[in-house]
């Protein structure tokens, strides 16, 4: 496998023993489909390949603009981005389809119920947030499956007021497991 680099790491100090824990039924099972919205620059992705998406018959489909966040306390433009995930994941291209793009228009053109595990981590603004929680919940993940949401107690309110609202609209449809710097929750049959 090529090295692997990094210029931020958002993922390993609240996420790794979690998802673990959480995505260990999915560990190396065939056929498993994981949805990725935002990926930056592959680190959740590299992890998710490694330790739980081994079996050559999972894949991971990821949606992103490549452009960075457009959160005042974020630049909006990380140069090569898109450069840096493609060297990060250039092992696993058969297992990855890659979308480029705004996850509300290209999420709800994916096959409807067709993901184990959605992992909602694209633009952090409120409404952005509400609409890739709505599409994961309602459009792509598989009834029974797990919805993780990044940074809800991140301290940045937007993501917070966003994923509230989801976890509000859609308290019958799911049950939510976990709640903490992310929340997880498991879609009803």
């Amino acid at each position: 496998m090529t090295d692997t680099y990094f210029t931020q790491d958002w993922f390993n100090h609240n996420s790794r023993g979690l998802w673990s824990t959480m995505l260990r039924p999915y560990r190396g099972k065939p056929n498993v489909k994981v949805l990725e919205i935002g990926c930056f620059e592959g680190r959740a992705s590299l992890w998710l390949m490694l330790n739980i998406l081994f079996h050559p018959s999972s894949t991971l489909t990821v949606v992103d603009t490549f452009t960075g966040e457009t959160q005042a306390s974020y630049p909006s433009d990380y140069p090569g981005i898109e450069a840096i995930f493609d060297r990060n994941l250039a092992a696993f291209t058969k297992q990855i389809k890659k979308y480029k793009g705004f996850s509300a228009d290209i999420v709800p053109t994916l096959p409807k119920q067709s993901y184990d595990f959605v992992y909602v981590d694209g633009c952090h603004e409120k409404e952005e947030v509400y609409t890739d929680g709505m599409n994961a919940i309602l459009h792509a993940v598989k009834k029974g499956g797990l919805v993780c949401f990044d940074d809800y107690q991140s301290g940045y309110e937007p993501t917070y007021l966003g994923i509230s609202k989801v976890l509000e609209d859609c308290q019958d449809k799911i049950e939510v497991i976990n709640v903490g710097y992310q929340v997880w929750c498991k879609v009803l049959p």
